[in-house]
């Protein structure tokens, strides 16, 4: 059908995604539920006032929100996944992600250390897996 049509391109989409300040937005918005304050500081609510926001932006105010390239809001992103209790289906997303990327190894110690080790590009699309339910839990 259509729909599965739609639905495979924009998860061949998510997974194609270049790391940079297009996947980082996307972050924002679809995984944190934020959005860009004029001031180039993300909040949390769009009527919100506050003048903090969420700490994090894309001017020069604030610290950059950049998790496909630096690890340090990627541990924010996954923390916020822990809380919403999707850490389990955001695993198997991770796995999608190493699929799509190169063969995975067999399932033992080494493959282990790859989920270690993904990269913060991998973390992001696999976030983005997540939430937009492209990941069922088995």
């Amino acid at each position: 059908s259509s729909h599965s049509c739609y639905f495979r391109s924009m998860f061949d989409e998510i997974l194609k995604s270049k790391p940079g300040y297009e996947l980082d937005n996307l972050v924002a918005y679809q995984v944190m539920g934020w959005t860009l304050r004029h001031d180039g500081i993300y909040v949390s609510d769009p009527g919100e006032d506050s003048i903090f926001g969420t700490m994090w932006g894309q001017s020069n105010d604030a610290p950059v929100w950049e998790p496909s390239e630096n690890m340090f809001p990627v541990w924010i992103m996954e923390e916020h996944l822990l809380s919403l209790k999707l850490h389990l289906r955001y695993t198997q997303a991770l796995c999608a992600v190493f699929l799509h990327d190169g063969p995975l190894p067999e399932y033992d110690e080494q493959a282990n250390w790859q989920f270690t080790h993904a990269t913060p590009h991998q973390r992001c699309r696999a976030a983005l897996l997540t939430v937009t339910n492209f990941v069922q839990v088995v």
